[in-house]
């Protein structure tokens, strides 16, 4: 059972994994060679990439699901940078 005094640590802990998602992404993107999208644009990928993990941080994910999550991630947004 969840309590409230667990809630503000799950949101940093969402936060964190979106952040780490969206930046592996950007790094290989720019080291390819490739441009990122504008600023807004980027904010937009963040927020989306944060409610995709804010989900996965409540489900309590083996490391071959995590995996495939972090992986299909990595796919939509080499998707979307381009």
């Amino acid at each position: 059972m969840r309590t409230a005094a667990r809630a503000p640590f799950h949101a940093l802990r969402s936060a964190m994994v979106a952040l780490a998602v969206l930046s592996l992404a950007a790094g290989a993107h720019t080291l390819a060679g490739g441009r990122l999208p504008s600023p807004g644009i980027l904010l937009a990928l963040l927020a989306l990439t944060g409610l995709a993990s804010t989900t996965a941080t409540r489900l309590k994910l083996n490391f071959p699901a995590m995996a495939g999550l972090l992986g299909a991630g990595q796919l939509v947004l080499h998707n979307a940078f381009t």
